[in-house]
């Protein structure tokens, strides 16, 4: 699937993107929003994906919440999951 970003894109919003355009209601781990972003011909880190999804999650008025389910992500280790704050 196609996303349009513009060119100074910063990793917290494409991952705010990335959870609003496709709304996970089973959450999405980092590695699941790497992929889509790598799909999409978008090129950041795993750990810049990571640490924006930790920035989203502990700010002053989070967009993101940590789940307690786990998934299999990157390199077979389970991950958490996160979805957008109720």
């Amino acid at each position: 699937m196609e996303i349009a970003f513009t060119q100074n894109l910063k990793q917290e919003e494409a991952v705010r993107l990335i959870f609003t355009k496709f709304d996970p209601r089973n959450g999405f781990t980092p590695a699941d929003v790497f992929k889509i972003l790598n799909e999409s011909g978008y090129k950041f880190l795993l750990t810049d994906i990571r640490r924006a999804m930790h920035s989203l999650t502990n700010c002053k008025e989070p967009f993101l919440e940590k789940m307690s389910t786990m998934r299999k992500g990157a390199f077979t280790k389970p991950n958490h999951t996160w979805r957008i704050k109720k």
